[in-house]
């Protein structure tokens, strides 16, 4: 039997004044008693539209013997729990939605320990049929927990890499979409089993700006943690020593954002014991420094989620980290960013009653506010938690959903770029990070004060480039891909082969090999972190390899990205100067 409930003004009234922060748990007041149930390390859980109405949705992952939850959001403040839509009673790990047949809804995926992995089919109307073994994927009782979708080979469909934590007979596998319904291992071939390492969670990222997704991998038991950079050419090179993101130590979340404004992505790892979280810090030459305890989110305390997002909508990238220590003396913790490369506590002590055991989390906005909630299932058979965000509401935002046409129909795996008063914003769209997490489709914004974006640029990873200008604020902006260009060049056939700038870092100048297949007019630009253009040239390229050639002797140091545009399509690259 389905349950209904709906927000109630005097719930809400009772609730604010009940508890003086900017974030307020409403789970009470929104009917959502339930449990997960007691079993080890909790359970995922998704905040995720599930039905395309374009309002978030939960979907929790439960313990063995009780079935996965499903709260689909009415739209005017509610939830209405839906009767379970699998058949799937055994300990699930991870909720995953993602749309990898391209079909215009989106499929669920749920990781299992004990018991196989379940890919689910959507028909339409939330009728999800088990294709697992139709698909190809193995129903092997694999002991998993994190799970990721994303396109590796930049084909237009969607890739599946997941995880599992034992350290005998099985690796971490990657599922190549083939785009007839069914998947290929290509664990192998593509070299990121990473061995017999008990891995935790995975997510796909981009290190470095190439717009071929890498690999992160968060390992437990004092494994290293694996950065596997994609080379362009359907295989992964193991970059963790060499990049210095193969940090050790007993690792639960990977998450990933721009913190500090720079441009690049950088990585948030928690840690159980209390010897502190890391927080890898993006050099924008493929290394990283681990920056944690000198930005004031070590934490020391046993963590799990970790998830980046701009809580207040003052435009930078703030942090919400997860206890599993119940107890007053060891909250679930919100860092706020001070916009100086540092955090602080926004709320020392955390928030009040926010002092369960906690594990997995997800951001998603329940009430289409513009400000980005929390939900946090809780372990140990303890009830949700959901927390309204209500920062000052006089801060304006945006939101950006995406739909691919020549990349795959989410579009993950694209970079969002925002220019606000000549400083750029960036996103990038993941497809399940953190700790068993799954975020919003749409991306968020916070634009302070500001009721006008200059302009926002998606840079898709088929390589289309759509611009928007004066962009208003307050509203989700729906962006398909390739509608506001006029030709677009497949990645299938292209006509533009790239390498990587050398030396990188530069002191005196850069050169960035470029082979063409045909002569080609082009413009090339290199612009700095705050979108500012230094050097633009255009300039007819003969078929075969040409050098861009650019002095940066006179430049400040810094990072920068190399520009180049022909015939419709953008690419670009990070130059570090010194």
């Amino acid at each position: 039997m389905k349950t209904h409930t709906t927000l109630l003004f005097c719930a809400l009234s009772f609730w604010g004044v009940a508890q003086s922060t900017d974030f307020i748990n409403v789970a009470p007041a929104l009917g959502l008693q339930d449990s997960i149930g007691v079993f080890a390390y909790s359970g995922g859980v998704s905040f995720a539209d599930f039905d395309g109405d374009g309002y978030d949705d939960l979907t929790v992952a439960t313990g063995e013997g009780l079935p996965v939850l499903f709260y689909r959001n009415d739209g005017v403040g509610g939830f209405e729990q839906l009767p379970a839509l699998v058949d799937n009673t055994g300990e699930v790990k991870m909720a995953l939605w993602a749309d990898y047949d391209n079909d215009g809804d989106r499929d669920l995926l749920l990781t299992c320990t004990a018991s196989p992995n379940r890919l689910y089919r959507n028909e339409g109307d939330l009728v999800l049929v088990d294709v697992t073994e139709a698909a190809g994927l193995p129903l092997t009782d694999d002991l998993s927990w994190g799970a990721t979708f994303g396109d590796y080979d930049n084909d237009g469909r969607l890739d599946l890499y997941y995880v599992n934590r034992q350290v005998t007979e099985h690796t971490n596998y990657l599922f190549r979409n083939l785009g007839d319904g069914t998947f290929v291992d290509v664990t192998a071939e593509t070299g990121v089993s990473d061995g017999m390492r008990p891995t935790f969670c995975a997510t796909f990222l981009d290190v470095n700006h190439d717009s071929y997704p890498d690999l992160y991998l968060a390992n437990d038991k004092i494994s290293p943690n694996s950065l596997f950079r994609n080379n362009g050419q359907g295989q992964f090179d193991d970059i963790s020593v060499a990049s210095g993101a193969g940090i050790v130590i007993d690792a639960m979340n990977a998450d990933a954002a721009d913190f500090d404004g720079d441009g690049d992505l950088d990585i948030y790892v928690t840690n159980t014991p209390t010897l502190g979280n890391a927080l890898l810090r993006n050099n924008g030459d493929e290394t990283f420094t681990e920056v944690a305890e000198s930005c004031g989110v070590g934490f020391f305390a046993v963590s799990w989620a970790g998830l980046f997002f701009d809580r207040d909508n003052d435009q930078d990238i703030d942090l919400y980290v997860c206890c599993s220590t119940p107890g007053a003396d060891s909250p679930n913790l919100l860092f706020d960013n001070q916009n100086d490369g540092t955090f602080s506590e926004a709320f020392p002590g955390g928030f009040p009653g926010d002092t369960l055991a906690s594990f997995s989390a997800a951001l998603g906005d329940y009430n289409a506010d513009g400000r980005l909630d929390v939900f946090v299932p809780n372990g140990g058979g303890s009830p949700f938690l959901l927390w309204e965000n209500r920062s000052d509401e006089m801060l304006h935002w945006l939101k950006i959903d995406l739909e691919g046409v020549q990349s795959n129909r989410e579009g993950i795996g694209s970079w969002i770029e925002l220019y606000l008063n000549g400083q750029r914003w960036v996103r990038y769209t993941h497809c399940g990070q953190g700790y068993l997490s799954q975020n919003t489709f749409r991306q968020h914004f916070g634009l302070g004060a500001e009721t006008m974006a200059d302009s926002v640029i998606v840079r898709w990873p088929s390589g289309t480039v759509d611009r928007l200008l004066e962009v208003p604020a307050d509203q989700v902006v729906k962006v398909v891909e390739g509608s506001t260009v006029s030709s677009v060049i497949s990645l299938a056939t292209p006509d533009v082969q790239l390498d990587f700038p050398q030396p990188n870092p530069a002191v005196d100048f850069v050169e960035w090999p470029v082979e063409l297949t045909k002569a080609l007019e082009v413009e090339w630009r290199l612009i700095d972190a705050s979108g500012r253009v230094w050097v633009s040239r255009q300039e007819t390229l003969p078929a075969g390899r040409s050098d861009l050639q650019c002095s940066v002797a006179d430049l400040t140091a810094g990072l920068y990205t190399w520009c180049l545009f022909a015939d419709g399509r953008e690419w670009s690259r990070k130059i570090a100067v010194r």
